[in-house]
């Protein structure tokens, strides 16, 4: 074993024992009793430790090294370094309001599990009975983040609440947290023996956390929320450093902001080209800022009822599905579904999980059919499912590398 992959081993495992919220959305069934720790003084060590993964790789003498070596070397070193300066604002900004936010976690992600064993149901109940400890950590590092004027949008804040409580007010049976599918290796009556432990686990430990986290947003993260007019990560102390920093995090470009906006602005100018070509003969708009209007403001190119989302959401996927052998010389093993939800982000996706068990899953959202206009909803199952997300990441998941 060479030093540079045994390193890589070592920044995999350290990460994946780290990263658990990253292992939620995974699926990961094998540390899925544990939680992340978002304490102040718990994400200051793992930025020290995922620097110094960097700082070790970057070391390494690249004498001798093959080229699958070097990608090593430099997935390691990028890996590390973004996820260091990253997380600070996740903790801070993203899982409160983003729309990866921990009300979407408790929603859809938490209880997505593909349980098989006793061991794995009893590991569902051990991670619920330790969410209080999570929210005290992260509640924590949120009260850190805030003293350094990094907090969430207050809109975001109050629409995080809303999620929460309105989690609260539904009957127990019905939480999102007791959605999880049972292990499927154990009989009925350790089935209903082991439900009835989830939800004493949500009643005791999972909903009085929440209520704990909800009081502690309403009085003491909203209140120093960021405005609509200051909702840019750049209107923060040292805002612009920062923004430069997770646009590199983000992409990997060196290219400064300013370079990327003037890329934006030429690609825009690029689609007011296309819409003055294909605008009249689509819509009877010739007019660029005439089309967008009408684009989004037009009650006919909005849908009007969830059944029809699910129905157009699960016709074009089968589409996809057919024609992607006429597209693609390799497909992954993993089938996609697609899912609708009534909250969350409008549309995501999650990979199979890593022993296979779970398939690739196209999440939707149509709590509200209005959020969805006509044209959005095709391509945006093409982007979440198939060729989108799911092959990207199904296909890297059964790739083999490192």
């Amino acid at each position: 074993m060479t030093g540079v992959v045994a390193l890589a081993d070592e920044y995999w495992d350290y990460f994946r024992s780290s990263a658990q919220l990253w292992n939620i959305d995974r699926g990961d069934v094998e540390q899925i009793e544990y939680w992340e720790n978002l304490s102040a003084a718990g994400v200051t060590n793992r930025i020290d430790q995922l620097n110094n993964f960097a700082k070790r790789v970057g070391r390494l003498s690249s004498d001798g090294l093959s080229e699958r070596e070097h990608a090593l070397v430099a997935a390691v070193q990028f890996s590390a370094g973004a996820t260091a300066a990253t997380l600070p604002f996740e903790r801070d900004l993203a899982l409160v309001a983003g729309p990866f936010n921990f009300a979407t976690f408790v929603a859809a992600l938490v209880p997505g599990y593909s349980l098989v064993t006793t061991a794995h149901g009893d590991g569902y109940i051990t991670k619920l009975r330790a969410m209080p400890a999570f929210v005290d950590g992260w509640i924590d590092g949120l009260r850190q983040g805030a003293s350094v004027g990094r907090a969430a949008t207050a809109r975001g804040v109050a629409a995080a609440l809303e999620s929460f409580e309105s989690l609260l007010r539904t009957e127990l049976v019905d939480d999102p947290l007791a959605s999880q599918p049972p292990p499927s290796d154990v009989s009925p009556a350790e089935v209903a023996d082991w439900r009835n432990s989830v939800l004493a686990a949500i009643r005791d430990a999972a909903r009085p956390a929440i209520a704990r986290l909800c009081e502690f947003l309403r009085d003491e993260i909203l209140p120093v929320g960021r405005a609509d007019d200051r909702a840019g990560i750049c209107s923060m102390v040292g805002g612009d450093e920062a923004y430069e920093s997770l646009l590199w995090a983000a992409t990997s470009t060196d290219l400064t902001s300013g370079a990327v906006h003037q890329l934006g602005l030429e690609q825009l100018a690029l689609l007011d080209d296309e819409y003055r070509l294909l605008g009249p003969g689509a819509c009877g708009v010739a007019d660029p800022s005439k089309l967008r209007d009408r684009l989004r403001t037009d009650p006919a190119l909005r849908y009007t009822s969830a059944d029809e989302i699910i129905a157009d959401a699960l016709a074009t996927l089968a589409r996809s599905e057919a024609a992607a052998p006429q597209w693609f010389t390799r497909l992954p093993n993993a089938r996609c579904n697609a899912v609708a939800l009534n909250a969350g982000p409008l549309a995501y996706y999650t990979g199979p999980s890593p022993d296979g068990s779970r398939p690739g899953a196209f999440f939707y959202n149509v709590g509200d059919p209005s959020a969805w206009t006509r044209y959005q909803l095709e391509a945006t199952t093409f982007h979440e499912a198939i060729p989108g997300h799911h092959l990207q990441l199904a296909l890297a998941q059964e790739a083999g590398l490192h």
